[in-house]
């Protein structure tokens, strides 16, 4: 019992991220400046990260389909609708 208390001890504690909604915001809403400065994985990570489907035409985003569960976020946002991208 000891030595799994010492053990406990050497880990430090889970602590999860906080969310930064503000920080969150300012990225949504600059998300072409935040590709830009990206590299093709991060682009990609970012993309995935908010939509299920990307279609892309001369290396350029045409459509997306969002993911359903980031649609609250991007209709709080204002620029987004149901039928549009």
């Amino acid at each position: 019992m000891r030595e799994l208390n010492r053990l406990r001890n050497l880990v430090p504690p889970h602590t999860a991220p906080r969310f930064d909604a503000q920080r969150a915001e300012q990225l949504l809403l600059n998300l072409p400046a935040l590709l830009t400065q990206a590299t093709p994985e991060e682009q990609r990570m970012h993309l995935r990260a908010l939509f299920e489907r990307v279609w892309l035409k001369n290396r350029t985003v045409y459509a997306v389909t969002r993911r359903p569960d980031m649609y609250p976020m991007l209709q709080a946002l204002g620029q987004w609708t149901m039928t549009g991208c």
